[in-house]
């Protein structure tokens, strides 16, 4: 409980103080290169649950809905303005909103995409079990 608490605390003091930043943010990205700022993916939660993780988009609109470190020129796909995101990891301030919502915790393990978790699991002894806990907000 005391945990959540600082969860909602933390998040929410940190969305209003960087409210500007986020506002700012979200207008480059829109001003850099066709699309909407934000993109959505699904990522695999505490007790397997499925949810929508919102992170500011970093690479072109066009790109394979794949991990970048799939692609073959991973870099051929990523925006001037999101490689700089990614570098000060200013691209990850939206999932604040999973840490509000409960999905996410600022403490705990990376979330994976729905097919990363299925393969890991099999490839990977106990893997399955860092679902007992929320996931972490960040890299």
């Amino acid at each position: 409980m005391i945990k959540r608490a600082f969860d909602i605390l933390a998040a929410l003091g940190g969305l209003i103080v960087l409210s500007p930043v986020l506002a700012v943010i979200a207008v480059a990205v829109r001003m850099d290169s066709a699309g909407p700022a934000i993109h959505w993916s699904r990522r695999v939660g505490r007790f397997n649950q499925i949810f929508r993780m919102p992170k500011f988009r970093t690479m072109r609109t066009d790109a394979p809905d794949v991990a970048t470190h799939l692609l073959a020129d991973p870099q051929a796909w990523i925006t001037p303005l999101g490689r700089f995101l990614r570098r000060a990891s200013l691209d990850e301030l939206p999932q604040l909103y999973n840490v509000l919502t409960g999905d996410m915790s600022l403490v705990g393990p990376r979330p994976e995409r729905p097919y990363f978790v299925d393969q890991l699991t099999r490839d990977i002894p106990f893997y399955a079990v860092r679902h007992s806990i929320k996931p972490e907000i960040g890299r």
